[in-house]
This record gives C-alpha cells, structure tokens and sequence, in this order.
C-alpha cells in the first residue's frame, strides 16, 4: 500500500487548527516523548510488535494505525506521521488514536 503521510507538526499548522489546539496537541505529543525511554522497547510494551521495520542510516520501527504511523528509533526518537488524504477531523481522530494506543488518551 502506498503510503503519502506527512509529520503531524506539519499537518497540524496547514490545517488551520486554532492556536491552542495546536499548542494543545505539541504539549500533549511532546509531553509523552519525554517519558517513552527507551523509545522503541516502550512502543513494543503499549503497542505489540511492530508493524515493519525500516533500515537506512538508522533502523527504524514502523507502528501504523488506521490513519497514522510512527517511526521509532532509540537514537533518533519518534516520529509520528498521518495520512495527508484526510480530513481536518480525521487528523484529529488519527492523533488521539495513537495518543489513545499508547496509553495517554484524554
């Protein structure tokens, strides 16, 4: 499957979404970046084995969700990416799906 996904950082400020969405959302997303140490072992501990792998400079594991996927490395941190064919709304949904995943839903 073809996958066209952009940061969530990059989706959320070409959104429109109000300042303190945004600033909600980075607060939120940041927030829990800071207690996933190790990244990947704490990914694997909330959301199972990973979907793939993808090895380059750095190898990195893949989680996907309906509308979202996140790259981990131990080195290089996380990234967590949604598709850019959806809606404003389901931006929103893919974001507090993963949050929700990993154990830090509202």
């Amino acid at each position: 499957m073809k996958w066209d996904g952009a940061t969530i950082e990059s989706l959320i400020y070409n959104r429109d979404f109000s300042q303190a969405k945004c600033d909600d959302m980075f607060k939120r997303l940041y927030a829990l970046m800071r207690v996933a140490k190790p990244p990947v072992q704490w990914h694997k501990n909330r959301l199972g084995k990973q979907t793939k792998t993808w090895v380059g400079e750095f190898r990195f594991w893949i989680w996907e969700g309906e509308n979202w996927r996140v790259f981990v490395n131990n080195t290089k941190g996380t990234c967590l990416e949604v598709k850019l064919d959806i809606s404003k709304e389901k931006v929103l949904v893919a974001f507090e799906d993963y949050m929700t995943k990993v154990g830090h839903g509202k």
